[in-house]
């Protein structure tokens, strides 16, 4: 065989081989971003608070169950994909930008059980359920491009679920911590409007600086 045939088959073979390694890191690419969508859809039914807080309007007329058995469900929503992670996606064959993404995604899951394991503000802050109960429906009222009819009605249907977010304060406060000032002092003061609203029969409005 000639010499320049030679060259021309191996380098027709090399060039068909990095394109076909390119075509599987795209394609495993695409792999990472179907999973990392199916996780966040999931997320966004377990917590469509989130899901409004990050723009995505398919859950606001829906507000979390902040129950026992449902925030623990979150933790296991969060541990499975973290298992299920390295086994449906191949880290070898992504590119550099999809290897990135997989380590931000694992070490955020890693992040949100170690969070759910460690640390306990559904039984120690009140204040958590303050978010729940006025952020939830201040920013439909200020974020939402949705015409005001519908924000309106979302608002409604959030509100209804308020009383289940009083009834999961009630059942998983046990042991809330004291103000800082209440801390300094050494004595024990009423608790601040603050937090004690999400444990109060029903919500009053909080107050907020102009922007």
């Amino acid at each position: 065989m000639k010499p320049t045939l030679t060259l021309l088959l191996t380098g027709a073979i090399t060039l068909a081989a990095v394109l076909a390694s390119g075509q599987a890191a795209e394609d495993e690419d695409a792999k990472l971003t179907a999973f990392f969508k199916h996780y966040l859809d999931e997320l966004f039914r377990h917590k469509p608070f989130d899901a409004t807080r990050l723009g995505d309007r398919r859950f606001d007329a829906l507000l979390d169950d902040l129950s026992p058995k449902a925030r623990a469900g979150w933790t296991e929503l969060a541990r499975q994909t973290l298992h299920d992670l390295p086994e449906r996606i191949d880290y070898r064959k992504l590119t550099r930008a999809g290897q990135i993404d997989f380590e931000i995604f694992k070490h955020d899951l890693t992040r949100t059980v170690w969070l759910a394991e460690n640390t306990h503000p559904f039984e120690d802050d009140p204040r958590v359920y303050n978010e729940y109960i006025s952020d939830s429906i201040y920013l439909l009222l200020t974020q939402s491009s949705l015409p005001k009819a519908v924000n309106l009605k979302n608002c409604v249907a959030r509100m209804a679920r308020i009383p289940q977010v009083v009834a999961a304060a009630r059942e998983s406060l046990k042991r809330p911590r004291a103000s800082s000032s209440r801390r300094r002092s050494g004595r024990t003061a009423a608790p601040s409007p603050s937090t004690s609203t999400a444990c109060s029969s029903w919500p009053g409005r909080r107050r907020r600086s102009a922007s």
